[in-house]
C-alpha cells in the first residue's frame, strides 16, 4: 500500500491537470480558423491556380511567371499578393483606429470590431465565386482575377487571430511548423516548457492537422461541385468569428 502520496501527483492525474489548464475555447478557433484556411488555399489553386492565403505560393509562382516572360499570370499572382498586403492593413487599421482604453487604461477592442472584421472577411468570400459566376465562371481566361478578393479575406483573418486572444497565424503554415519544431526540440532535449508554451503546442498542432483536413475539403469540393464552393468556407469563417467577437462581450 502506497501511504503519503497524494493522488494529484500521479501520472495520469497529473496529465488531466494539465489538460484542464489549457484554454480550448482558443485551441478550437485556432483550428477552425486554420481549416478554413487549408480549405481557401486548395479550392483556390484548382479553381483559378492562385492561393487564398499561401502567400509563399504565389510568389513562386509569380518569379517563374517572370522567368517565363508571362505578363498576365505575373500580373496574377502580383494582384493576390498585393491583396493579401490589403488585407493586412484593412484589418489592422481596423483594430488601431477602434480600439479604447479599458478599464485599466490599457489599449481594448470592442467585441463588434471584431464582428465587423468577419462581416468583410465572409463578404469578400462571397464576392468571389459570385463575381467568377457571373461574369463567365472560373474557366474563363482572366477570370482568375476573381481569385484576388479572397486573399484581402485572408489577410484580415491572419490579422484578426495574431492580434486577437488566439496570437496565432491561421495562414502562414510554414512559421507555424518552424514554432512547433522548436518546442518539440525543446522537450527532446529536456527544456522544461512552460503552461504558456504547452498551450501553444497544442494550438499549433491542432492548427496544422486542421489545416491539412481543410485543404483535403477544399479540394473535394472544387473538384467535385466546382461553383460557389467557397460558400461553406464563408459560413465556418462567420461562425468562428462571430464566436470570437461574442468571447470579447463580457471585456466590453
Amino acid at each position: 500500500m502506497v501511504t503519503g502520496t497524494s493522488p494529484l501527483l500521479l501520472p495520469g492525474n497529473q496529465l488531466s491537470d494539465k489538460l484542464r489548464d489549457v484554454s480550448w475555447t482558443k485551441v478550437v478557433l485556432t483550428a477552425s480558423f486554420s481549416l478554413v484556411g487549408g480549405y481557401v488555399d486548395t479550392n483556390m489553386n484548382i479553381r483559378f491556380g492562385t492561393y487564398g492565403g499561401f502567400m509563399s505560393g504565389n510568389i513562386v509562382q509569380m518569379s517563374i511567371a517572370i522567368q517565363g516572360c508571362d505578363i498576365l499570370s505575373f500580373s496574377l499572382y502580383l494582384a493576390v499578393i498585393l491583396c493579401f498586403e490589403v488585407g493586412v492593413i484593412l484589418g489592422s487599421s481596423l483594430l488601431g483606429v477602434l480600439s479604447r482604453a479599458d478599464s485599466s487604461g490599457c489599449p481594448g477592442i470592442p467585441w463588434w470590431v471584431w464582428l465587423l472584421e468577419g462581416v468583410m472577411m465572409v463578404s469578400t468570400l462571397i464576392a468571389c465565386d459570385v463575381t467568377s459566376q457571373v461574369l463567365g465562371g472560373d474557366a474563363v481566361a482572366g477570370m482568375q482575377f476573381a481569385s484576388t478578393i479572397v486573399a484581402i479575406s485572408m489577410g484580415i483573418q491572419n490579422t484578426c487571430t495574431v492580434e486577437s486572444k488566439l496570437k496565432q497565424n491561421t495562414t502562414i503554415v510554414t512559421g507555424n511548423m518552424q514554432k512547433l519544431g522548436v518546442f518539440v526540440s525543446h522537450r527532446i532535449s529536456g527544456k522544461k516548457l512552460s503552461r504558456d508554451d504547452g498551450h501553444t503546442c497544442i494550438q499549433l498542432a491542432l492548427g496544422l492537422f486542421c489545416y491539412i483536413i481543410g485543404c483535403i475539403l477544399g479540394a473535394s469540393a472544387a473538384k467535385g461541385f466546382g461553383a460557389y464552393t467557397l460558400m461553406p468556407a464563408a459560413i465556418a469563417q462567420g461562425l468562428t468569428m462571430a464566436t470570437l467577437a461574442f468571447s470579447y462581450r463580457g471585456a466590453a
